[in-house]
């Protein structure tokens, strides 16, 4: 599993209180955590992560249970020209997830 600095795992990790979301990213501005109803097929909340000074963004959000559906948005300058395709209207999957659709899942 990939680690920030402290050695607190990316991604979204299961608490006993609810799902602590940590993503990497040089180059975003901003970054949301967008949860999603039951069947995936409509999003219900758009959280924003606070950006730590190692480029961490973070949130723990409370009340969330596993199987719980998310995908991340991220916000920052557009410019393909240099490889940057920052669009917060696009969902992005989970990098550091280690299954194949995006739910709150006990690491293994």
């Amino acid at each position: 599993a990939a680690m920030t600095k402290d050695d607190s795992p990316l991604g979204a990790t299961p608490t006993a209180d609810g799902v602590r979301f940590a993503v990497w990213s040089h180059g975003a501005k901003k970054i949301w955590v967008s949860l999603f109803d039951r069947e995936g097929e409509r999003e219900t909340h758009r959280v924003p992560l606070a950006r730590s000074a190692n480029g961490v963004f973070l949130s723990h959000l409370p009340g969330l249970k596993e199987g719980q559906r998310y995908g991340f948005r991220a916000e920052g300058d557009y410019d393909p020209g240099k490889g940057l395709w920052f669009d917060p209207d696009k969902l992005l999957a989970d990098p550091y997830a280690e299954i194949g659709r995006a739910s709150c899942r006990e690491r293994v």
